[in-house]
């Protein structure tokens, strides 16, 4: 436990010292671009922070391997503003990843940002205030890789396509809470009062069981989620699993086995009918 809280701290700790990135507009911690639906034309937008002021972009490439699920319409980049934006077609459902890559080379004119660097960190402050040395811009951006004469700063991101939902999604979805509610009353339904009662004569099982079902279990799986970076439906049936109550697979077998056994019988006493 004690090893994932460290990773924890380590991996929050370099995600606010990251120096001269671009930070995206409505982007959540996984930097993956969400409520996006199918054939919506959409706008991806960030400011470029902590870069040296002694350089300036040139030029911008896309790298966007998923074609069919995604198209980039159009690039644009104010360098009075330090903005960037991309407008682009969601075709099919689905992550579709984005590599964006920023050309920088030394300008001539030195551009003073000590007012966006104000309330920055140590390491960003560092990067923003770099000479237009080369080795000491690589040396306080270790983000920026020098190559053909540029400086090249590459981030990566994610576009997370969903399809619209329908009144048949929606029903769906509350034949599947009603079926889910009904299992589990059946289930309960199968506990006897005596049991009942000898466990609330000696609560302290129950209070443990109670307190690494709902507290413990859900933390490490949201830890877990957190710290390997899982996507929507992996992390969304991690944290089901852990937070639902134990057995549950024994509990449905058992009663898989009980339809079996009586859809048996019943075969069994129309074939005695039929014969007789």
């Amino acid at each position: 436990m004690k090893i994932f809280i460290i990773i924890i701290i380590f991996l929050f700790h370099f995600s606010i010292n990251r120096a001269c990135n671009i930070q995206f507009d409505n982007i959540d911690a996984f930097d993956i671009i969400r409520h996006v639906y199918e054939r919506d034309i959409f706008n991806i937008s960030g400011q470029l922070e902590y870069c040296p002021s002694s350089l300036i972009v040139r030029n911008i490439s896309i790298l966007n391997p998923l074609l069919k699920r995604l198209s980039i319409l159009n690039v644009s980049y104010l360098i009075e503003t330090n903005r960037i934006n991309i407008t682009t077609l969601a075709r099919l459902i689905g992550f579709a990843p984005l590599t964006i890559q920023l050309y920088f080379q030394d300008e001539s004119t030195y551009r003073s940002n000590r007012d966006l660097i104000k309330n920055a960190t140590i390491i960003q402050k560092t990067c923003g205030g770099s000479s237009s040395n080369r080795n000491d811009i690589l040396k306080n951006c270790p983000m920026l890789k020098y190559e053909n004469d540029y400086y090249i700063l590459t981030q990566n991101i994610s576009v997370a396509i969903k399809r619209r939902q329908s009144i048949i999604d929606i029903l769906f979805t509350c034949v599947v809470i009603f079926l889910v509610t009904v299992g589990t009353l059946c289930i309960g339904c199968g506990l006897e009062m005596e049991q009942l009662l000898k466990n609330f004569r000696k609560p302290l099982p129950l209070i443990v069981g109670f307190i690494c079902q709902v507290i413990y279990l859900p933390l490490l799986s949201f830890a877990i989620i957190k710290i390997f970076r899982l996507d929507s439906s992996t992390s969304l049936g991690l944290i089901s699993t852990a937070s639902s109550p134990g057995k549950n697979y024994f509990k449905i077998k058992y009663f898989e086995r009980k339809i079996i056994l009586f859809r048996w019988r019943f075969i069994k006493y129309l074939y005695s009918i039929t014969c007789w």
